[in-house]
């Protein structure tokens, strides 16, 4: 809706990503035959995707509508400004804030980069220290995500590369983190930030994932003794000439 735009300087964007509006209307607001739908051009519809706007050259003169809150009626400015309120408190009592703890590495986000990494600003930042509550993660940590973390067939082992968001100021999006699966042998196949005229990333073969995930009682935080033997494992599934050891008698 028109006061929940993500580019209203009055909320942050990394705030406002996490609402979701349900909006439940009665039988006679002229549903779709699917009653999953409202009729398209219809008065009343656009009228509801135009709530709250200030522009009033887009409001249908032919609906009335009245915005109560708390039994109050208020006026546009008064909604988004009820709103940007909302969101605060709501971060404020509910939102784990992430801090960076080293110098941002800034990527120009190319039209293919922002589809790989789904992200929507044109300046992308990446850093190798996050704070977080559950304490420090950097780049070099080795990190075990169960499958049903990421709606994977199995689980996913890696070490972390990057931690990256969308934006260079309060405004950035969510925070997402870069992995080099445990598979991955070579350096050649790790993600990289190419600084040849201007700064760009490759993900190459790497994964990433929102770094919510971190907060979840199914990623674990391996120790060197415990990557070890994931590896171990991997090369007992892999061909001896792919590890330098072919036998004599090969």
């Amino acid at each position: 809706m028109p006061f929940m735009d993500a580019a209203s300087k009055k909320s942050v964007l990394r705030w406002i990503k996490r609402v979701k509006v349900f909006a439940d209307v009665d039988a006679g607001f002229h549903p779709t035959p699917s009653k999953t739908k409202l009729v398209e051009d219809h008065p009343f519809t656009t009228a509801l995707k135009q709530l709250g706007s200030m522009e009033e050259d887009t409001v249908p003169t032919d609906v009335k509508t009245t915005i109560y809150f708390q039994s109050k009626v208020l006026e546009p400015p008064q909604v988004i400004a009820e709103f940007a309120n909302w969101t605060k408190r709501m971060h404020e009592e509910f939102d784990r804030e992430v801090e960076f703890g080293d110098d941002p590495t800034y990527v120009i986000g190319q039209s293919e980069l922002k589809k790989l990494l789904k992200v929507e600003k044109e300046v992308l930042c990446f850093h190798k220290c996050l704070k977080d509550p559950r304490g420090d993660w950097r780049a070099g940590d080795m990190v075990k995500l169960q499958k049903e973390l990421y709606k994977g067939k199995q689980n996913f082992y890696g070490v972390i590369e990057w931690f990256f968001c969308d934006g260079i100021d309060e405004q950035y999006g969510e925070v997402k983190m870069v992995c080099r699966p445990v598979e991955l042998l070579t350096t050649e196949e790790e993600s990289k930030i190419e600084t040849a005229q201007i700064c760009s990333f490759k993900l190459n073969r790497c994964r990433w994932f929102p770094c919510t995930v971190l907060n979840s009682e199914k990623c674990h935080r391996m120790t060197p003794s415990e990557w070890h033997t994931q590896e171990n494992r991997l090369k007992g599934k892999l061909p001896a000439s792919v590890w330098g050891e072919t036998s004599a008698s090969e």
